[in-house]
């Protein structure tokens, strides 16, 4: 579960540099990336050592980035825009893998282990 953690990261981290070279972001908004990546990468290490609290802050993060991300009509607007040229393309990917797809496996596999959580007695 790190794994798919310490991905997500470096798909930010991937999506954040090309904004920040491109100048399409401002500087603020590379910050708090930078600053999500750190919080990402350290529950990561955390999960890995598996401590409970941060296998369940890590759900908890799947589940902010999925609907934040939802919410943010650029991010909606970049992934449905029909013109892409190689770096745009990389740039959505890199937003789909780091904000959608790898924080919802994440908590797939979350429900997956710890069903008996869920299950009513």
């Amino acid at each position: 579960m790190s794994a798919i953690m310490v991905l997500s990261a470096m798909f930010l981290a991937i999506g954040g540099l090309l904004l920040r070279m491109e100048n399409l972001v401002p500087i603020l908004l590379t910050f708090s990336t930078i600053g999500t990546i750190i919080l990402i990468l350290a529950v990561a290490h955390f999960v890995n050592l598996g401590k409970k609290w941060s296998i369940h802050a890590g759900l908890a993060l799947g589940i902010i980035s999925i609907i934040f991300n939802f919410s943010q009509p650029t991010h909606i607007d970049a992934i449905l825009h029909p013109l892409m040229n190689a770096q745009f393309m990389v740039l959505v990917a890199s937003e789909v893998l780091g904000f959608f797809l790898l924080p919802a496996a994440y908590i797939i596999i979350y429900i997956s282990k710890y069903r008996a959580i869920f299950r009513k007695d």
